[in-house]
């Protein structure tokens, strides 16, 4: 978790994708000029009302900053160690949530403490008085967040109403295949869904990639393998009908499979169905990546035992560009079978389903 933390600050100065991705580009790219106005003019209203959110928290995140540092400073003149390190964890989560800065837990000639962990619901608790400033400062996260979920959706509705009525001109005219292609950008933005964790996720991590509704690992949506082996089976979308020798990617283990996504994304959930025809299990490491240089290890499983499909949640979202996949072992051969690999920044609300259980070690 702390690695996938150190990959939002490392990333944070360099990202300069939108926020989110109203429309995916495959859908708009068979668009009339007319309706491409309107995605367009959507896309900078909703990046619009994430940036006035994001600068919106980085004031609030400003002055709780020196609200907490002045009290770090008092703590330590009394000489109490155990709430200047209480302050020193939270100041650092905030430098961190800035996306960069110096992430020091304590001034240079404070007496050394142990850093703590840099987890959601692990930080030491603050003293009261510096509790109240941060109660003040989630409440502000919180009303970012609801104006800047009001405005988006707004623009959304305007924008369907705008595209129905584009809809219904081109088929009185006999277009329909622009028709259709309006249309389809209609029902996806009427099931754009925003939940509150990731709008909050953008604003607070504003480094952490886009974000899209769906599986962004797949090559229709410009993503690609490299394997040492054959791969493209796995980012085919299809994860049924496979046989004893189609349908998946594969390898002699070990062996690697990286997965490059057409952008950066901020990822939530990865899941990969390992060939399961029969009941052998597997062994893997996974790792992502920012930028194809910076890794960090999400899952290490080169333990227990590991079958068909295996569902990766991050506790937050991470940017991601590639993925990993490590095959270490096979119960039945010296070949390592991925079926499917899927990558989401809103998770789906349908969990899958293994058909034989993983034994952890």
């Amino acid at each position: 978790m702390r690695a996938l933390i150190r990959l939002v600050v490392l990333c944070g100065c360099l990202l300069s994708v939108p926020a989110l991705d109203v429309v995916p580009e495959a859908l708009q790219a068979k668009l009339p000029d007319e309706a491409k106005e309107a995605v367009d003019k959507l896309q900078k209203e909703t990046d619009a009302a994430v940036r006035e959110a994001q600068d919106d928290i980085a004031d609030e995140r400003a002055d709780l900053i020196k609200d907490l540092e002045k009290e770090q400073e008092r703590a330590q003149r009394r000489g109490g160690l155990e709430a200047a390190t209480a302050i020193a964890a939270h100041l650092a989560q905030l430098r961190l949530e800035g996306g960069g800065g110096s992430t020091d837990l304590l001034a240079p000639d404070a007496p050394p403490v142990e850093a703590p962990v840099l987890v959601a619901g692990e930080l030491p608790p603050l003293p009261s008085s510096s509790a109240r400033k941060a109660a003040g400062y989630v409440k502000a996260q919180q009303k970012a967040a609801s104006n800047a979920a009001r405005d988006i959706y707004q623009g959304r509705d305007k924008a369907v109403r705008d595209l129905e009525r584009q809809v219904a001109s081109l088929t009185r005219a006999g277009d329909l295949a622009e028709a259709q292609a309006v249309q389809a950008v209609g029902e996806h933005l009427v099931e754009l869904v925003l939940p509150a964790d990731f709008l909050g996720q953008m604003i607070m991590m504003p480094g952490a990639g886009a974000v899209v509704q769906g599986n962004v690992a797949l090559a229709e949506r410009g993503a690609t393998v490299e394997a040492q082996g054959t791969g493209p089976s796995m980012i085919d979308g299809v994860s049924v009908g496979y046989t004893g020798s189609t349908g998946f990617a594969q390898g002699s283990w070990p062996c690697a499979f990286t997965v490059t996504l057409d952008k950066v994304y901020a990822i939530r959930q990865i899941r990969m169905l390992l060939w399961d025809g029969n009941q052998r299990h597997y062994r893997y490491k996974m790792e992502v990546s920012p930028d194809g240089e910076h890794w960090a290890m999400l899952a290490d499983r080169s333990e227990g035992e590991w079958r068909s499909w295996q569902t990766l949640d991050l506790a937050q979202s991470a940017p991601v560009k590639q993925i990993r996949v490590t095959g270490l072992f096979n119960s039945d051969n010296g070949g390592f079978h991925i079926v499917e690999l899927e990558a989401y920044c809103v998770p789906p609300k349908q969990a899958v389903a293994p058909k034989y259980a993983s034994t952890p070690p």
